[in-house]
């Protein structure tokens, strides 16, 4: 979904809350905080490995591998932990999403729809910057 999708399906959700026969105001939070706070993508695999090896000058230095345990490289050292992924693209931190309470304490604020809103995704663009 784009933004320009997420933002249209926030608006239905703003409609649908409209009195006098909309939905609560906890349903339209809990939509429009399902809208802005996905749940994180899956983490994608690494494709490659940088593996610590020893050089025949015997210091240590970095070759590329395939896989995690260097397979087919000679001289590789035995510390899985030395080892460093490589991915397709950037690795995204995991999504922070609000907790019960501030959803609680937004509602407490007794803000409009429109007002929650922006609190909402002020309160979740400060936890993921």
């Amino acid at each position: 979904m784009n933004d320009r999708e997420r933002l249209e399906a926030i608006l239905d959700v703003v409609r649908d809350y409209l009195p006098p026969d909309g939905i609560s105001k906890r349903e339209a939070m809990n939509k429009i905080i399902g809208l802005v706070d996905p749940l994180p993508e899956e983490s994608q695999e690494p494709v490659a490995w940088i593996v610590p090896v020893h050089t025949h000058g015997g210091d240590i230095s970095q070759k590329l591998s395939w896989t995690k345990s260097g397979a087919g490289i000679s001289g590789v050292l035995f510390e899985p932990s030395e080892r460093f992924p490589l991915y397709k693209s950037p690795q995204k931190h995991a999504w922070v999403g609000l907790t019960e309470q501030e959803v609680k304490d937004i509602f407490d604020m007794d803000l409009g729809v429109y007002e929650s809103i922006e609190e909402t995704m002020r309160r979740l663009e400060e936890k993921n910057t």
